[in-house]
């Protein structure tokens, strides 16, 4: 009887498991359906960037698309309206400050920042595939969490709502360790 009841109890746990899994790659799909067809999208992201000695915390809004847009910092208060004009397609950035105009340089997936790391989720979000998709609670609340490769020992992880598809969450990784954490609000896609 108790070997029946043990038996029974794995199989159930085995049960909900790959329900949460089959779930996970529904939400996979209708993720890389929405987001392939993105031709904009507006949000604000905390974000906190881990430098090795020091980590910097930054309140960003982003206006445009994947392929280029406007990255605003909206905290800290000291430097509160310094934006970034991304293009993609060319790889080039300019940066904005008070009417005056400074090159930024290329950005690529090699070279992650706090201001490039939101448009590199973009393109992943839109063009990249997934190495993982899995289930997780959050602060009590069910996401998909997709990890994504962006380049050799970088990946992306983001943690999406299932019902409507937008980032709560997202990680980028070198090597397993934590580089840039970010947290969505108000966003709104396109």
């Amino acid at each position: 009887m108790k070997k029946i009841s043990k038996i029974a109890i794995i199989t159930l746990f085995c049960a909900a498991l790959c329900a949460c899994s089959s779930k996970a790659a529904l939400s996979k799909d209708a993720i890389a359906r929405e987001y392939a067809e993105l031709s904009s999208l507006t949000l604000r992201a905390d974000v906190t960037a881990d430098c090795g000695d020091r980590v910097f915390e930054y309140g960003m809004k982003y206006e445009g698309s994947p392929e280029g847009g406007t990255i605003t910092v909206v905290s800290p208060d000291s430097i509160a309206g310094l934006r970034v004009n991304t293009d993609f397609s060319s790889g080039e950035a300019a940066l904005l400050y008070d009417g005056a105009e400074l090159m930024a340089g290329e950005l690529d997936s090699d070279g992650l920042t706090a201001v490039s790391a939101i448009p590199a989720m973009l393109d992943r979000w839109k063009n990249g595939y997934v190495t993982e998709a899995s289930g997780e609670l959050l602060g009590g609340s069910k996401y998909t969490a997709l990890t994504y490769p962006i380049s050799g020992e970088t990946t992306l992880k983001t943690w999406f709502d299932p019902d409507t598809l937008l980032p709560y969450r997202a990680e980028i990784a070198v090597s397993g360790k934590t580089v840039i954490f970010c947290e969505f609000q108000d966003v709104t896609i396109n």
